[in-house]
């Protein structure tokens, strides 16, 4: 049975979200991973945010060189959970001047198929884990349009978590979704446990593809997603 990396969900143990008390509970429970949500702040400063804010709120919040610098001397990875597609290069600017590899920054979040397609470098500059609801968005604009559903292309880019609950992954669909991971060579895919079923993770597994879950926080649910093979579980209970 494999064993997977844990990653402390940002807030872990009841601790503040988008803290550095969170990251320094993750260090003191063993996690191998810390997620953290990321933006950029209108002054320019990359902060650690899961909400977009005021400047005078984002200043409350620490900065992403923070992290870095709480988490080098550990063998701690962080998971950057991109809320803003454009942080990225700067992100792994960050990431290259406190010598992170691809072994320990991790891209998570908005980051887009297309984006990923103009940029093949970035799954070497980092581990990426490729959202399942970018995925499903990038695949259901084109059936929005042949539709002529035009005026439902707004709700899917604002909401798409109303898409992605509703979905059925048919067959077909996750077919789809395996030959899009492959051809963009990403680490693996991530996605929320209640799309895991038995026949996608054994899809998965058949295709030599990783596959981390969130955000799993009870036992009978962590053993679930070790029995399917989850690569990954990222969980607030460390």
């Amino acid at each position: 049975m494999r064993i997977p990396m844990i990653t402390a969900h940002s807030g872990c143990e009841g601790t503040a979200r988008d803290s550095l008390d969170s990251v320094e509970c993750a260090i003191r429970l063993g996690a191998d991973v810390v997620e953290m949500d990321i933006r950029k702040a209108p002054d320019g400063a990359i902060r650690i945010s899961h909400n977009c804010c005021s400047q005078e709120e984002y200043v409350l919040k620490p900065r992403l060189e923070e992290v870095f610098d709480y988490i080098k001397d550990t063998s701690l990875a962080l998971n950057c959970d991109l809320k803003e597609s454009n942080v990225v290069y700067e992100v792994l600017q960050l990431a290259k001047s406190f010598a992170f590899d691809s072994e320990r920054i991790i891209f998570s979040g908005c980051l887009s198929p297309e984006q990923l397609a103009r940029d093949a470098s970035l799954v070497q500059q980092a581990g990426v884990y490729l959202n399942i609801e970018e995925i499903l968005k990038f695949m259901a604009v084109a059936t929005l349009f042949e539709k002529h559903q035009e005026n439902q292309f707004c709700n899917l880019m604002n909401t798409p978590w109303e898409f992605v609950r509703g979905c059925d992954l048919t067959e077909d669909l996750m077919e789809s979704i395996i030959v899009m991971l492959q051809t963009l060579k990403v680490r693996g895919l991530n996605m929320p446990y209640t799309l895991l079923g038995a026949d996608f993770a054994e899809k998965l597994r058949k295709s030599n593809i990783p596959f981390s879950v969130w955000t799993v926080n009870t036992p009978d649910l962590m053993e679930r997603a070790i029995q399917m093979g989850a690569a990954n579980i990222t969980t607030q209970n460390v």
